[in-house]
């Protein structure tokens, strides 16, 4: 949260604590980052990786809650099948 705003981070915690399932939501934040970022990050080497992963200047905060609530959606609907 040191990189966002603090309208940024009251708007993610109520993201998050809205959920139904909290304690996954945040991986699926975190796995939309990685989705976000996978062109900057494939083939490269672990450090360009983290750092990558760890600048989050580029990013969009509905976008990023956008596709985690997708993501969700998406395994949720596999798993029930």
């Amino acid at each position: 949260t040191q990189e966002f705003d603090i309208l940024t981070v009251i708007r993610l915690w109520d993201s998050m604590l809205s959920a139904n399932e909290k304690s996954d939501f945040i991986q699926y934040i975190c796995a939309a980052h990685v989705q976000k970022k996978k062109f900057d990050i494939i083939g490269k080497e672990f450090h360009i990786i983290m750092a990558a992963l760890q600048d989050f200047q580029s990013v969009e905060i509905e976008e990023l809650i956008t596709n985690a609530k997708e993501l969700h959606d998406i395994i949720s609907v596999k798993t029930i099948f």
